[in-house]
């Protein structure tokens, strides 16, 4: 599978960065408390399994499961390879969204794994299905979801039709960021000995440099852990794996689609 890169305009981006209000002790490169900060970071064709006639456009999704857990699940083989994880590794994944890296671990055979998303959204609509979101990208392309094709199409997209998150009860509102909630999400872990804590899908890379430092300074303070953080070569705070290292020299970074670690 080809690598998912972050497919926002640099208009839309910097838009988005300056007009989404920042919460107490937020990054300030780039906002998640919203679903529309979400839903801009992707763009992706969604009929790429069975094609669409040329007489209409292909509906697209943004931040949906049908879209984006395939390349989850390949976020998740490329980490256990690069960073060798066991099955028994403890894992903390702070940025963690609708907890599909946490299903994707387990497919593997990950049995610890726990998400920290503090994003308002993220937490407010775990628990709800797509089917609104997917039934207007389907009329979007001159379809109704009540019959014929668009109704196959809205079928296929929505899946079970079950909630965004699979794995709710994994995703605590928590930040790591002070000592009840490092010992809260340390106790829910459920793990004896040393912990992974692991900021994922580059939000690393929405922290100032000095934002960053401390962030991770905070994670280091979870008890009898180690921090590795997902970064993107090329999004927002852009750096090369040596210049991240050189930042934070404490933690272990793996640059999102070549894998390397350093």
């Amino acid at each position: 599978m080809t690598s998912l890169t972050r497919r926002c305009s640099l208009l839309l981006l910097f838009s988005l960065t300056l007009i989404l209000p920042l919460r107490a002790g937020a990054q300030s490169l780039y906002d998640f408390s919203t679903k529309a900060a979400w839903d801009a970071l992707y763009e992706i064709g969604a009929e790429g399994a069975w094609g669409h006639p040329a007489s209409r456009a292909e509906v697209t999704l943004n931040y949906h499961r049908f879209v984006l857990l395939p390349y989850v699940r390949e976020h998740a083989k490329q980490l256990r390879t690069a960073l060798g994880w066991t099955n028994t590794t403890p894992v903390i994944v702070v940025h963690s969204g609708f907890g599909w890296i946490l299903e994707a671990l387990g497919e593997t055979g990950m049995t610890t794994v726990v998400g920290a998303p503090t994003s308002p959204y993220i937490q407010a609509a775990k628990g709800n299905n797509e089917d609104a979101d997917i039934r207007r990208s389907v009329e979007a392309v001159g379809l109704t979801t009540i019959s014929g094709d668009g109704l196959s199409v809205f079928a296929a997209l929505r899946g079970d039709g079950g909630p965004r998150a699979k794995r709710a009860a994994a995703l605590l509102n928590e930040s790591l960021r002070t000592s009840a909630s490092r010992n809260l999400v340390r106790t829910a872990l459920a793990a004896v000995g040393p912990v992974i804590i692991l900021t994922y899908d580059g939000f690393l890379n929405a922290h100032t440099d000095a934002e960053a430092v401390a962030l991770a300074a905070d994670l280091r303070r979870v008890p009898s852990s180690s921090v590795v953080h997902h970064v993107y070569p090329n999004w927002l705070n852009a750096k090369s794996l040596e210049a991240w290292k050189a930042l934070i020299p404490q933690d272990t970074f793996v640059e999102h689609g070549t894998w390397q670690v350093r």
